[in-house]
């Protein structure tokens, strides 16, 4: 390999990332064979991943599947590609069967929406591609381009495009990324192309980069329209030195790289301005190469609460809208999970986790969704949605063996023929009962009680039940009588047996032989009754109680004689 077989392969401290969790870059050691990171801020807590069953090898290239936690990098000397978690419980090879034997890969890059990973074939001058889920792959249609000693490579969704540096042929070249062919090679007139070793595009400015590995030590650029445009970066601020392999975050307006020569990771802004060198902390970063940068997710749209507008309801979360991977820039940050959290009038609900939620009280609902991947994990928040209270139903029966009505305040209730109504979730509601005559009312029961005017509150469903008594006619005794034939005077004592409201009583004389019997006329009285100056004769006193029933059907009688 050009320029970089022969240098010294440095010791590394290997480091699971535990429970690191930062936006972060990463990249390989050719010449320790890890895979190394450190915070994307400058920060430091830099460290090796661990990569336990996946082969390490003059480790060259790397790209990210946030997705499913992986990178996935080439191996120069062990002639594979390979990958790990990016939580350090370690990874394996890709199969790579269908593509050109690997024959000293350099770089890869991912196309997230195909599932395949990309690799430049440097011994063999062939892009290949596997599918990341094993299943195998082929080779790239490059007709029309220069592949001569492929170094970096990049996949371009925006344009249908594959790049590629020539570090051999000192071109960048592309293809279509359909397998159409349709290849060629950009103009880069007025750029430096000196065994070019990386790429990344800024399609927000419609700008690509590269780096140049040897001779100029260089950045440059040109129209990835194939228009021109390009030129040199003027970096200030810190050396480019041997750069193999760069990254862009266009969101943040900033380019990193790797300088191989002497070991560090570089950013500035796009313009070449403010550049900088991060901290790497316990990274190895002899022979550093092809920076990836991962992120954590960015949210692009907040998720959407929706189900029935009165409780009980179901409602469920949508994920929301969260920003995707930027392959073409080697810029990651799709979410790798989801979880949920409802929250009732701006109040997290205890164990309402999931997607859904079974809304039982009214009042207002939000749903925050947070995304997370190894960078870490950021959260939207859905507008809120009101849930009302269902109707309440107010039902009224009626029992017993008299009659009557009931009615309500409001007026929804009258009952008579209106006995059931449904109400506004927290009404107020007196219930008033009227018994029908003859009848009385005996009480409540159900959601009231007692035989005062009834009141509900309409906080659920509630049910009441009138209940009405036929009220019995009464029935009279005469408890005592005096009656006087020399004073010609008599006086009667009486009481109702049950209720009565009053008394009815009549005197009537007997007729004499052959006279018609005589009429008995009831008229109001009270005990006792008191009757004077009689004539002789034969008498009869009745007495009746009364009440709301009607008449005792069987008067009490005295007969007596004066």
């Amino acid at each position: 390999m050009v320029g970089i077989a022969g240098l010294l392969a440095g010791a590394a401290l290997w480091l699971a990332p535990g429970a690191f969790a930062a936006n972060s870059i990463y990249w390989t050691t050719f010449s320790g064979s890890t895979v190394s990171f450190a915070n994307l801020d400058g920060t430091g807590g830099g460290a090796d991943l661990a990569t336990p069953g996946a082969s390490t090898s003059e480790t060259l290239g790397t790209a990210i599947d946030p997705a499913t936690g992986r990178i996935y990098w080439a191996n120069y000397a062990g002639n594979s590609i390979s990958y790990a978690s990016l939580d350090g419980s370690g990874g394996g090879d890709l199969n790579t069967t269908g593509a050109t034997a690997l024959n000293q890969p350099w770089g890869v890059a991912i196309d997230p929406a195909a599932g395949r990973i990309y690799w430049a074939n440097f011994g063999a001058s062939k892009i290949s591609y596997a599918n990341l889920d094993g299943s195998g792959g082929g080779d790239l249609n490059t007709t029309g381009a220069t592949v001569t000693g492929p170094s970096g490579v990049v996949v371009d969704p925006v344009t249908g495009k594959v790049y590629w540096t020539n570090f051999a042929g000192a071109k960048i070249s592309y293809a279509n990324l359909n397998n159409t062919g349709g290849g060629g090679d950009l103009t880069t007139t007025g750029a430096t192309s000196t065994s070019p070793a990386g790429l990344a595009i800024d399609s927000a400015n419609g700008k690509i980069y590269w780096t140049n590995y040897s001779g100029a030590n260089s950045i440059s650029f040109a129209n990835v329209n194939n228009t021109g445009g390009a030129g040199n970066l003027t970096v200030t601020g810190t050396t480019v030195s041997s750069p193999m392999g760069i990254a862009i975050d266009p969101v943040a307006g900033k380019l990193y790289w790797a300088n191989y020569g002497n070991a560090t990771v570089s950013s500035a802004n796009l313009d070449g301005s403010s550049a900088v060198n991060l901290a790497t902390g316990a990274a190895s970063t002899n022979g550093l190469a092809y920076p990836s940068l991962l992120e954590m997710p960015s949210g692009a749209g907040v998720p959407a609460a929706s189900g029935g507008a009165t409780a009980p309801s179901t409602l469920s979360c949508s994920q929301g809208t969260w920003a995707g991977d930027v392959p073409e820039s080697f810029l990651y940050r799709a979410p790798r999970s989801f979880t949920y959290q409802w929250s009732l009038n701006g109040s997290a609900i205890p164990g309402a986790t999931s997607s859904s939620y079974l809304a039982a009280a009214a009042g207002q609902y939000t749903c925050a969704v947070t995304a997370t991947n190894r960078a870490g994990s950021a959260a939207q928040t859905s507008a809120p949605l009101t849930v009302a209270s269902a109707p309440a139903v107010l039902a009224v029966a009626k029992t017993g063996t008299g009659s009557g009505t009931v009615t309500s305040s409001p007026g929804a209730i009258n009952c008579g023929p209106i006995c059931s109504a449904s109400l506004p979730f927290g009404t107020e509601v007196a219930l008033t009962a009227k018994p029908a005559h003859g009848s009385e009312f005996a009480g409540w029961s159900g959601a009231c009680t007692g035989t005062s005017t009834c009141s509900v509150t309409m906080s659920a469903n509630r049910a009441v039940t009138a209940s009405f008594a036929k009220i019995p006619r009464p029935d009279t005794r005469i408890t005592s009588s005096a009656i006087s034939a020399k004073k010609r005077t008599a006086a009667f004592r009486f009481r109702a047996v049950g209720t009565a409201t009053g008394f009815q009583c009549a005197l009537v004389k007997q007729p004499t032989k052959h006279h018609k019997k005589a009429k008995v006329v009831f008229r109001g009285c009270s005990s006792p009754k008191h009757y004077q100056h009689l004539a002789h004769g034969h008498y009869a006193f009745y007495v009746r109680a009364v009440n709301a029933a009607g008449v005792d059907p069987t008067p009490a009688k005295k007969a007596f004689k004066i």
